[in-house]
């Protein structure tokens, strides 16, 4: 048996086009800011610095949304602990996956879990501070950036259904490996887990597969080789 991992890049041209982060707030406004400084180009956080501000989120995971500019986009959620981050090393896409999504519009995850404590290397309690960095790769390779800065909370909760919801045309999926058993190989394929995708029609839980999840990032890492 062979699998064979392949990312289809044969999309329609299309500009790349910047992101906000609206849910944790993000640190700064960095779409149209007036520091020159500041730019989404720019690892790990687009160059705005912590501003105190944290938001409460669950011990397990919480929820994220982001304002997206363009027809289509690689997205990765990472995480890094500490009250001064540097290094964002746990990934919160299913499995370290691609997601892709599709469409102009607002993305929303209810629910996008946290590793286990056997992962992280340490169990998640009230009061440890943390930074999300949510980073987006459109057609040229090139990669933005926006972070959150957050506090664990065992009384936070989640977006409800009213406010976690994506624009009409909206969609996203992690991207996983099919096996072709007679040996000819075989294509990357958006997953139908429903624990791994979102759609126009509501918000989604991105959570962490039980089973073996193919990394097919490995193409993209040199061009965000900081993650």
């Amino acid at each position: 048996m062979r699998t064979t991992v392949l990312i289809t890049l044969l999309l329609p041209a299309t500009s790349l086009a910047h992101f906000g982060l609206n849910y944790p707030p993000w640190r700064g406004e960095s779409l149209t800011p007036t520091n020159t400084t500041i730019s989404q180009w720019a690892y790990p956080c687009a160059n705005v610095q912590s501003n105190g501000t944290r938001t409460p989120w669950p011990l397990t995971g919480g929820s994220v949304e982001v304002d997206l500019h363009h027809p289509w986009t690689y997205m990765f959620i990472n995480l890094g602990f500490g009250p001064v981050v540097t290094n964002f090393n746990v990934s919160l896409n299913p499995g370290g996956a691609l997601v892709n999504e599709t469409g102009n519009g607002t993305l929303c995850y209810n629910h996008v879990a946290l590793p286990g404590p056997a992962t992280l290397g340490l169990t998640v309690t009230d009061g440890m501070l943390a930074t999300l960095q949510v980073v987006t790769v459109g057609q040229t390779g090139s990669a933005l950036y926006n972070c959150a800065d957050i506090i664990f909370t065992s009384n936070a909760t989640l977006l409800s259904s009213d406010q976690c919801t994506n624009s009409t045309g909206v969609s996203a999926q992690a991207v996983s490996t099919a096996t072709n058993s007679t040996g000819s190989g075989s294509s990357a394929t958006a997953s139908g887990s429903s624990s791994s995708s979102t759609s126009s029609s509501g918000a989604g839980v991105l959570s962490r597969p039980s089973g073996t999840f193919l990394t097919v990032a490995a193409g993209l890492l040199g061009l965000i080789a900081y993650l």
